[in-house]
């Protein structure tokens, strides 16, 4: 059984909202965080296709990272990451550095 316990919203602006809920399921427990909209003239909220799941254990990192490159902070690119980049610009070499 999947249980889903609202904690926060992050209003972006008056018609796009993301909604952050504790997820039980199974026994385990994750953070839920998914973008909403409102309907430009019913006036109803519904939520988008954009949101995800992380476990609970992992949510701290998260929330550290997105601190630390709000401070404009960073850090070096995973390896794993600098090759897809190197590879989708042999593929496609108009396309910018770190896109």
């Amino acid at each position: 059984m999947t249980v889903d316990t609202f904690a926060f919203e992050v209003p972006w602006s008056p018609t796009k909202s993301v909604l952050v809920h504790r997820r039980s399921h199974s026994g385990r427990h994750y953070v839920r965080i998914r973008a909403w909209l409102k309907h430009k003239t019913k006036s109803v909220w519904y939520p988008t296709k954009r949101g995800f799941v992380i476990p609970l254990d992992q949510a701290a990192n998260l929330g550290e990272a997105i601190k630390a490159a709000a401070a404009g902070e960073t850090t070096p690119k995973p390896d794993w990451l600098a090759a897809y980049e190197r590879e989708q610009r042999a593929r496609n070499p108009l396309l910018p550095p770190g896109a």
